[in-house]
């Protein structure tokens, strides 16, 4: 019984994190950052990706030495706080966005961006020991009756 909550919960986190993720970062930073902050120019779209990428690679290198690091200290929690943290300082940090300011613009969408994947690391990590397959089950069920509600 414990189990089945602790899976909940965590199905739950986990849905409302890729929600988070894909409006916020996919959709309405992503537009806004190109129709305002780079004043509507291509170059935009060219600066958004090479933030994107680097975020990604950024995140390819570091987690799994921070993933070490939280084994080694089981300092899991204690990780998915502080990250967890960070990316709401991030994301808060995206409201001082304004026209032109590009560099602080993708600086704040990066740091985002790196902040968000390691926090969905750290999740997979403190729940690793649990029913992978039973969670995404129950997260697939989640999504099919949201997408229905929605449409």
């Amino acid at each position: 019984m414990k189990d089945k909550g602790r899976v909940f919960v965590w199905t739950l986190f986990d849905f409302a994190n890729t929600s988070f993720s894909i409006i916020v970062v996919t959709f309405l930073y992503a537009v806004y950052f190109k129709k305002t902050v780079a004043g509507n120019e291509a170059i935009g779209d060219l600066y958004w990706s090479i933030s994107t990428s680097i975020a990604m690679i950024i995140t390819a290198i570091i987690s799994p030495v921070l993933g070490a690091i939280a084994d080694f200290s089981a300092g899991k929690k204690r990780f998915l706080l502080f990250f967890t943290s960070l990316c709401v300082i991030g994301t808060a940090s995206l409201y001082f966005i304004g026209p032109g300011q590009i560099f602080w613009g993708l600086s704040f969408s990066l740091l985002q961006m790196l902040v968000l994947k390691q926090v969905l690391f750290f999740t997979m990590l403190s729940f690793r020991k649990l029913q992978l397959q039973k969670i995404m089950a129950e997260l697939a069920v989640m999504v099919l009756v949201w997408d229905i509600s929605v449409h």
